[in-house]
């Protein structure tokens, strides 16, 4: 995607960001919980989505959030460190009950079959 020149509006980015994610009106809806499609188009149109999905759009869409917002930079989204990403996944694992780490597959569910964890 790189960098992209200054689109003028809001609906204008969402669009260009669709597309170039190649998504549907429909597949974003879903990822923002909007329910319908048309209510992407008219955001695309010029009307402006709520704060809750002015949040959500930038990942559903997979572009730069202060972009889409500004249409200023890159609309590509910021690399994610690998340091951040292993550390999201150990945060999404502590949050898991222990009685489900098993299911995870990332813990042999043995581990879990006796008190003192062997």
């Amino acid at each position: 995607m790189s960098t992209v020149e200054r689109i003028t509006t809001l609906g204008d980015r969402i669009r260009q960001a669709r597309d170039a994610a190649g998504l549907t009106q429909q597949e974003v809806a879903t990822r923002v919980a909007a329910g319908r499609a048309a209510t992407v188009g008219e955001w695309e149109a010029g009307t402006l989505p709520g704060a809750d999905y002015l949040q959500q759009l930038p990942a559903a869409l997979g572009c730069d959030g202060h972009w889409l917002l500004t249409g200023k930079g890159s609309m590509d989204r910021p690399a994610v460190d690998e340091a951040e990403q292993r550390l999201t996944l150990v945060k999404r694992v502590l949050d898991i009950p222990a009685d489900q780490l098993g299911a995870v597959r990332l813990i042999p569910p043995q581990m879990f079959d006796s008190e003192d964890g062997g």
